[in-house]
């Protein structure tokens, strides 16, 4: 993947967005409108499907713009605080020794190469878990400089409507799923993939990653 400018980043945000949404609203308007004797199983097996086009959209979007910033070349030290974690991982390849007083102390002191451009695999550091809920979603933001606040009034929903559900469905257990519920959750998770594609432009607009413009 090759993200070098913002219109580069839109474009593929727009495309993971756009067939997404396509994908949904068809599968969602087939089960709405089935009879009640199919309508039901449809609705059951469009929960997971539901949950991986959060997860893929999250990650995806997520990765690609790690890879902008890295195009651009950017120093450690004029990012963000929330970008010099990446210095200290990398610097210490991947693992930092948690026991060794040695490798806390050149974190402290910065000495961990912040005169060096950003330099990263995305797909190192964005990781779903294949179970993103609200802890996850946190993590993530942090790693690409969004704020969660806004998440925090829909971790219930995330966990327990969702992610409860979805899991309940793919482990085997008997879920009924009305045509309601099915819509209220559907319109949830649009809002929450809506609000994430926001939050990513919006941070790549205002250059909210530079530490200026933290």
């Amino acid at each position: 993947m090759k993200i070098r400018s913002i219109d580069e980043l839109e474009d593929l945000v727009s495309s993971e967005y756009a067939w997404r949404r396509k994908e949904l609203t068809n599968l969602r308007g087939i089960a709405l409108s089935a009879k009640k004797s199919t309508s039901n199983n449809l609705l059951r097996s469009l929960i997971p499907i539901l949950y991986a086009h959060w997860e893929g959209f999250v990650k995806q979007v997520s990765i690609a713009k790690l890879t902008y910033l890295v195009s651009k070349g950017i120093k450690y030290k004029d990012l963000n605080e929330s970008f010099l974690a990446y210095a200290a991982f990398e610097a210490f390849a991947g693992q930092i020794p948690a026991k060794r007083f040695e490798a806390i102390s050149k974190i402290a002191k910065g000495d961990i190469g912040l005169d060096a451009p950003m330099k990263l695999n995305p797909e190192k550091y964005i990781d779903t878990k294949s179970n993103l809920n609200s802890e996850v979603l946190k993590e993530i933001s942090l790693k690409v400089g969004i704020d969660y606040a806004i998440f925090e009034l829909k971790e219930n929903m995330i966990d327990e409507r969702f992610l409860g559900l979805r899991n309940k469905i793919c482990h085997g257990e008997i879920v009924i799923v009305t045509k309601i519920e099915f819509d209220n959750l559907y319109a949830e998770v649009i809002c929450l993939i809506d609000l994430f594609k926001n939050l990513i432009l919006n941070s790549v607009h205002t250059k909210s990653y530079l530490k200026e413009a933290a």
